[in-house]
């Protein structure tokens, strides 16, 4: 699934947002901890759905015909 450049820019995007949302989890404040917990694992779920479901759902690849 990581073989376009699309898929990695979307990956590396998620990466670098989910340590912000790391950060914010690691706060002393109760509520931003919270939040910072809660998107950090929305990010999970949708980084997930979208690189393992998505593609299964698409079904295989075209085949070329050279």
């Amino acid at each position: 699934p990581l073989t376009s450049s699309t898929a990695r820019a979307v990956l590396f995007s998620a990466l670098s947002t989910a340590a912000s949302f790391g950060g914010l989890a690691l706060s002393t404040h109760p509520g931003t901890a919270g939040m910072g917990l809660l998107l950090l694992l929305s990010l999970l779920i949708m980084l997930s759905t979208i690189f393992l479901f998505l593609p299964a759902l698409m079904g295989p690849p075209p085949s070329r015909s050279d």
